[in-house]
């Protein structure tokens, strides 16, 4: 029996008309390069492992990104699908009141931008910032936006929803808006998509109150903190659940100061394909 061995080799010049070149290439495909058997026509097409080289993705793995600075793609990376999402924006807090009623609306949630990736637009490795949930305002206060989840620093950008805003004391019935959900315009990428208006708040009179603002839902997943609902007691505002880039619940008050809830962060999907 015999056997055949190959040494690996940059790719070689086109074989003559009407022949077939089998090798063994050691600069490989992809990001970064993996190594492969290739076999090549006298017009350069590749097949490479019973597939074609040009043109022809295979899905390999799916990776997701809730934390981290950087990436690096698999062996024999071709082409990537991803998808960004900002960071969900805090509920608006609740000012303090010797006796009538404040609230905060919800948290905006967090933009979607994705693009599709290919040749030199996979680097390796690549830079991400995952954008996080809005927090930290002080009591009382109009909740803090979420943060930008990009890749590739400017490739793809997927901005933060805004904080909800506080209702000030006060005894008439009225509804307090939620906190925008961020623009497609600030976000980059081949598709964008505007993140959801956190829900509104509504103070029935200067001792009670129907709901404070929940907290809009991620766009493509991740609840938003639910807002407290009709009660004369006090409550800060409920966080968003898991990642998604959903926004937190605003907070309610007949006295002391609340915070709202704090947003989610945003995750980074990777549809990674050979």
């Amino acid at each position: 029996m015999s056997r055949i061995r190959f040494t690996q080799i940059a790719k070689p010049a086109a074989p003559v008309a009407s022949k077939c070149e089998l090798y063994y290439d050691s600069t490989g495909l992809g990001t970064p390069a993996a190594v492969s058997l290739q076999a090549q026509d006298n017009n350069g097409n590749l097949i490479m492992l019973g597939h074609f080289a040009i043109l022809d993705y295979r899905f390999q793995t799916l990776v997701i990104l809730t934390s981290g600075t950087s990436w690096t793609p698999p062996n024999g990376t071709r082409a990537a699908l991803v998808e960004c999402i900002g960071g969900g924006g805090q509920g608006g807090g609740a000012a303090t009141s010797s006796s009538t009623c404040s609230l905060g609306g919800g948290g905006g949630s967090g933009a979607y931008a994705a693009s599709f990736l290919t040749g030199a637009q996979i680097v390796n490795p690549t830079p991400y910032v995952i954008g996080a949930g809005g927090s930290g305002a002080a009591t009382g206060a109009t909740g803090t936006a979420g943060g930008s989840t990009t890749w590739n620093s400017t490739v793809i950008v997927a901005a933060g929803g805004s904080g909800g805003t506080v209702l000030a004391a006060g005894t008439s019935a009225v509804m307090q808006a939620g906190g925008a959900g961020a623009l497609a315009s600030a976000s980059t990428g081949s598709i964008v998509l505007n993140g959801v208006t956190g829900g509104m708040g509504f103070r029935t009179s200067g001792t009670a109150y129907y709901y404070a603002g929940t907290g809009a839902q991620g766009i493509i997943g991740g609840d938003g903190g639910v807002g407290a609902i009709n009660s004369t007691a006090g409550a800060t505002g409920a966080s968003a659940v898991g990642y998604g880039g959903a926004g937190g619940a605003g907070a309610a008050t007949l006295a002391t100061a609340y915070a709202g809830g704090a947003g989610a962060a945003g995750f980074i999907r990777i549809w990674v394909f050979c």
